[in-house]
C-alpha cells in the first residue's frame, strides 16, 4: 500500500511534467515578427512604483532612456519615499520631457500602480520595477505585441542578473522554474501567474476587471491575481511573450533574509487563488516532495523514484534552461533541484501561512 502511494505520486508528477512541457511549447512557439516601421507602432506608458529606490532608479532610467521605441512616456510613482528617490527623478526630468513624477495617493505597491494608471496618458500600459534593466528594444517589441494581439495581456520573462554565489544560483533556479510554470499554464489556457516587472496590457482590460478591487487588501497580487481576474471575467486574452529582446533582468536579493521576505510577499497571494489552481499546485508540489521522500519509506528500492525524477527534470532543464538564459545553471542542476526541495518545504509555505507586511 505504501509502495503504491509513492509510485502513484511519482506517476502523477510525470503526468504534470508532460503537460507542462506541452504548455511551454505552446506558449513559446509563436515568436513576434520583426517590426518594419517602429514609428507606426502605438505609444506606451511605462509605470514604475518606487519606494525607497534611490540606489536602483538611475540604472532603470538609463535603460528606459535607451529605448528604441519613438513614442512612450515613463511615469514614476513615488510611494512615500524618504530617501533621494524624488530628487533623482526630478534631476532626470530636466532633459527628459516624457519622464513624469507622480505622488502615490495611497500606500503600498498596488496603490502606487493604480495612481500611475490613472495619470497615464496612453491606452497601452507597461509595468516594470525600479531594480530592473529592460533591453533597448523592450518597448518596441511590446508595442508590436499589442498591434499584433489587440485586447491581450503580455506576460513577459524577468530573469535575475547572475552572480557567483549559491544564493544567487538558487534564486535564479527558482525564478526559472516559476517562469516555466507561468508559460506552461498560459500555453494550457489555465493562466494563474505573471511577473509585475515585465507585464503589459491595455487600460481597458484593467477597467473591465475593476482594477485591483478584488484583492485590494492584499500586499501582493498586482500580477498573478490580476491575471486570474482577467481570465475569470473573460476581459482579454493572456499570452506569454517569449522574446529574448523583451527579457527584463533585475537584481536578485543579496541576502537570505531579503529573499525570504520577498518570497513571503509573492506567495502570500496564493491564498486568494481559485480553488482549482490551489489544488493543481498542491498536487504538483506534493508529488514532487513525496517522490523525493520515497527512500525513507521504501528503502533502497525507493531511490529509483527520486533518481528517475532527477533524470527527467534534468533532461527537461536541458531543453528550457538555455532559452531562458540560464545555461550556466545546468552544471549545478542536481544540487539546485535538491535545494529547491527545501524551498518547497519551508520557504514557500511561509508566505502562504504568514504573508508579509512589507513590499520593499
Amino acid at each position: 500500500m505504501i509502495e503504491g502511494f509513492f509510485i502513484g505520486f511519482a506517476v502523477l508528477h510525470g503526468i504534470y511534467g508532460f503537460l507542462l512541457w506541452r504548455g511551454w511549447r505552446a506558449a513559446t512557439g509563436t515568436p513576434l515578427p520583426p517590426a518594419s516601421r517602429p514609428d507606426a507602432l502605438p505609444p506606451l506608458s511605462v509605470i514604475v512604483a518606487a519606494h525607497h529606490e534611490a540606489t536602483m532608479l538611475p540604472g532603470l532610467l538609463e535603460a528606459l532612456k535607451r529605448q528604441t521605441h519613438p513614442s512612450y512616456e515613463v511615469v514614476i510613482v513615488n510611494d512615500h519615499s524618504t530617501d533621494e528617490t524624488e530628487a533623482i527623478v526630478r534631476s532626470w526630468q530636466k532633459d527628459w520631457p516624457e519622464l513624469r513624477l507622480i505622488q502615490a495617493s495611497g500606500r503600498g505597491k498596488k496603490a502606487a500602480i493604480q495612481t500611475g494608471i490613472v495619470h497615464a496618458r496612453h491606452e497601452l500600459l507597461v509595468f516594470t520595477d525600479a531594480d530592473c534593466s529592460p533591453p533597448p528594444r523592450w518597448l518596441e517589441r511590446m508595442a508590436l505585441f499589442h498591434r499584433q494581439f489587440p485586447e491581450s495581456v503580455a506576460v513577459g520573462y524577468g530573469p535575475m542578473f547572475p552572480r557567483p554565489t549559491w544564493l544567487n544560483r538558487l534564486i535564479r533556479f527558482e525564478t526559472t522554474i516559476t517562469a516555466f510554470l507561468t508559460a506552461a499554464a498560459i500555453g494550457l489556457h489555465r493562466p494563474f501567474m505573471a511577473v509585475g516587472r515585465n507585464l503589459s496590457y491595455p487600460r481597458s482590460i484593467f477597467e473591465r476587471v475593476g482594477g485591483f478591487a478584488s484583492h485590494a487588501t492584499l500586499l501582493s497580487g498586482d500580477d498573478d491575481l490580476f491575471i486570474q481576474d482577467v481570465y475569470r471575467k473573460h476581459a482579454g486574452t493572456i499570452r506569454y511573450l517569449y522574446d529574448p529582446e523583451t527579457f527584463v533582468y533585475s537584481h536578485a536579493p543579496s541576502s537570505w533574509r531579503a529573499w525570504i521576505r520577498q518570497k513571503r510577499r509573492h506567495t502570500s497571494a496564493s491564498r486568494r487563488y481559485r480553488r482549482s489552481i490551489q489544488v493543481h499546485l498542491a498536487l504538483l508540489h506534493l508529488s514532487y516532495v513525496c517522490t523525493w521522500f520515497a527512500p525513507l519509506f521504501l528503502g533502497t528500492a525507493g531511490w529509483l523514484l527520486p533518481s528517475g525524477l532527477l533524470l527527467a527534470r534534468g533532461l527537461l532543464a536541458r531543453r528550457f534552461f538555455p532559452p531562458l538564459a540560464c545555461n550556466d545553471l545546468l552544471p549545478y542542476f542536481p544540487l539546485l533541484d535538491i535545494a529547491y526541495l527545501g524551498y518547497t518545504l519551508f520557504i514557500a509555505p511561509l508566505g502562504v501561512l504568514f504573508g508579509s507586511r512589507r513590499w520593499s
